[in-house]
């Protein structure tokens, strides 16, 4: 089991930025009116 922080940036009204990895990854998702699915934008790696 692993523990991992991360801080979320609010990018819009429903989307979202998670930058983890000390900045070395980030993952954009958008949640829709509802919040009953979250759609994956963008996932980028630079290890």
């Amino acid at each position: 089991m692993a523990s991992l922080a991360f801080l979320v940036v609010v990018e819009g009204q429903d989307e979202y930025t998670v930058v983890f990895a000390n900045g070395r990854g980030f993952l954009t998702y958008w949640v829709p009116l509802g919040g009953d699915v979250v759609v994956l934008l963008r996932l980028v790696w630079a290890g």
